[in-house]
């Protein structure tokens, strides 16, 4: 099968933090952050026009932010309980569609959704509860004991899988880039079979510096693709690419997203 060069880059003013398909496999949420700024910011790409379907939304909360989940056609975004914790709460409801803010509550946390509504709880150990809210609205729906949590599911959405340097399958595919390019791996490789392709990222390190690098095989072990997509790095990362649709996505330097039909 003939390698599709075709491919687009988007160059965003922060780091991309969380990349979210969702469910129905046509759209892809991006959550980037910049630091100097101390500003949080959203994007939707429609993955069949390959184009940004939106940018930024109207939220007040400039940072205390972060994806959830997406849910007919809605954005599920969680704040925090406060500046020094990584817990959740505060649930803001976004039209995938537009950014716009549909509705938020910043008492309860986001716990689950389910056709037509979502579960919330509140935080008082005291008397704990769950809220059953209907998604369009935010209104109360009732108060309701603990259900079935969402099994979430994208449609052709795949993820490579970590091998570190302790694992056996590791050296076979060292010694494989080692082989195809002269390389040397040493850290920990991600690894994805996709129909006749075999997609690799993987890091080399010298003098304390750090590379990530992804290629594109064949079958027959032919390079289609190679390209560094980290450099100097602290440390290595999980999930620098996967599979959504027809397209490989992936994160270059931090902060520009690339989506390459394969």
């Amino acid at each position: 099968m003939p390698f599709n060069t075709s491919f687009i880059t988007i160059p965003l003013e922060g780091l991309i933090w969380k990349m979210l398909p969702d469910e129905t496999g046509k759209y892809l949420l991006i959550e980037y952050r910049n630091d100097t700024r101390r500003k949080v910011d959203f994007l939707c790409v429609d993955m069949k026009t390959k184009k940004i379907l939106w940018q930024k939304t109207s939220l007040k909360e400039l940072w205390w932010l972060g994806l959830k989940e997406t849910t007919e056609g809605k954005i599920i975004i969680h704040g925090y309980k406060n500046s020094k914790s990584p817990e959740h709460k505060g649930i803001y409801v976004i039209d995938l569609f537009s950014g716009k803010l549909l509705w938020e509550n910043k008492d309860l946390t986001h716990v689950s959704s389910h056709p037509g509504y979502i579960l919330a709880a509140n935080d008082d150990p005291d008397k704990p509860a769950l809220f059953k809210m209907d998604i369009q609205s935010g209104e109360l729906i009732q108060t309701t004991e603990p259900g079935s949590e969402k099994n979430f599911s994208v449609p052709d959405y795949k993820l490579p899988v970590l091998y570190t340097a302790e694992s056996n399958h590791f050296m076979t595919i060292a010694t494989f880039i080692s082989q195809q390019l002269q390389m040397l791996s040493d850290l920990a490789i991600e690894y994805l079979e996709h129909h006749s392709y075999i997609i690799i990222s993987f890091y080399t390190s010298e003098q304390n510096a750090v590379d990530n690098y992804i290629a594109v095989f064949d079958v027959e072990g032919n390079l289609l693709l190679q390209e560094k997509i980290g450099t100097g790095l602290k440390g290595i990362g999980q999930d620098t690419f996967f599979i959504y649709g027809s397209n490989l996505v992936y994160v270059k330097n931090k902060s520009e997203l690339v989506i390459r039909e394969i």
